[in-house]
């Protein structure tokens, strides 16, 4: 049993659930969004909440899968194109 003062990180375990539910809500588009195939990668605004969602869940799996083959810098890092 959780008792009032047990934590999951530095949040409260009360926000599991609605971690989960976030996640499961924007995971698929947030996997379109970040997608390797330019056909299907887009700006999509709710990646960050999808993100944090997932490591709020303790979904780590999930959110290494999302990002495993994501490249933040197109460009090698410290040049600029």
């Amino acid at each position: 049993m959780l008792a009032s003062r047990d934590h999951f990180g530095n949040r409260p375990i009360a926000v599991r659930p609605p971690a989960l539910t976030g996640a499961n809500r924007l995971l698929d588009i947030t996997r379109m969004a970040l997608s390797p195939d330019d056909s299907l990668r887009g700006h999509f605004h709710g990646t960050t909440a999808c993100l944090s969602a997932l490591y709020a869940a303790g979904r780590y799996e999930d959110l290494i899968g999302v990002l495993e083959t994501e490249s933040f810098w197109r460009a090698p890092r410290g040049k600029r194109p």
